[in-house]
């Protein structure tokens, strides 16, 4: 089983939760905001979504994925807390520059 190099340490844009996974008018994002809303995270608790991603990149599966301009792509499959109770399987994609802390780029249901 592969872990995603750093994950200790994986950090997630308050960005990337408030106008991306939990924004219904993004014009790509806006499936990932249903899905997430319907596990019962919300904007005004953003924060429980940025630990549970955390969480995530340190308990999942990860696998290297592609090196594109310095940058290392991770995916990582788990199953993800809910504050609904549910745990579903996710996917995380975080990229690694220069051997630094990953960084969350999106989530989305398996």
């Amino acid at each position: 089983m592969c872990v995603l190099p750093r994950a200790q340490e994986a950090w997630v844009p308050e960005r990337k939760i408030l106008r991306y996974l939990l924004n219904l008018n993004h014009t790509e994002g806006w499936s990932k905001a249903q899905f997430f809303l319907g596990q019962g995270f919300a904007e005004e608790r953003w924060r429980i979504l940025e630990q549970a991603l955390r969480r995530h990149a340190s308990t999942g599966i990860a696998t290297f994925v592609r090196r594109q301009h310095a940058l290392d792509y991770w995916r990582v499959l788990g199953v993800l807390a809910t504050p609904s109770g549910k745990r579903p399987l996710v996917f995380s994609v975080w990229v690694v520059e220069n051997d630094g802390a990953p960084r969350f780029v999106s989530a989305y249901p398996r």
